[in-house]
């Protein structure tokens, strides 16, 4: 992928995520490419294509919802899911070639969950943009036990690097107890 390209990606994610109902979530995902790039300076394009484009099918209707009685995670792979079939489309039809548009489809699937380095530093880059812009917008639509229940799922799943970052952002020390 060629600096061209990376722009004319960047534009289109956050063009479609734009269409979300949820003004938060293109902040969200410029947010989390630049926590990204804090994590991880001077990484590749395919893991700043795929930070901003890891909730990219919450700007497809109709938005992926938990449904009753399915858990959380079964609720987030489908998400991550949905969010890598849209991308892996919009590289194809970009012209990406096959490796980095397996490598951004991958990050994408596994955003959620970590499991490589770079996986990983999404997944932490994905939380700590929840923690730094995330958590009001949240509590406004879901409550407050809710929002509890998230900040400690997203806490969990954090390293040690991100909860240092975590613990400094002033959300985080207002939801404490």
């Amino acid at each position: 992928m060629n600096q061209k390209q990376f722009q004319i990606l960047k534009k289109i994610i956050i063009d479609q995520i734009s269409h979300s109902e949820i003004d938060e979530d293109k902040l969200h995902s410029i947010s989390t490419w630049q926590w990204v790039l804090k994590i991880l300076p001077n990484t590749n394009m395919e893991l700043q294509i795929a930070a901003l484009a890891h909730d990219i099918e919450r700007g497809v209707k109709p938005r992926e919802n938990q449904r009753e009685n399915e858990s959380y995670d079964d609720y987030k792979k489908r998400h991550s899911k949905r969010s890598a079939d849209i991308m892996k489309k919009i590289l194809i039809k970009n012209g990406i070639e096959a490796n980095s548009t397996k490598k951004i489809v991958d990050l994408i699937l596994n955003h959620e969950i970590g499991g490589n380095k770079e996986a990983n530093v999404l997944q932490d880059a994905d939380s700590i943009s929840f923690f730094d812009i995330g958590i009001p917008s949240y509590l406004k639509r879901k409550g407050e036990d809710k929002t509890k229940a998230k900040i400690k799922w997203m806490f969990s799943r954090c390293s040690a690097q991100a909860k240092s970052y975590i613990k400094k952002l002033p959300t985080f020390k207002k939801f404490q107890h």
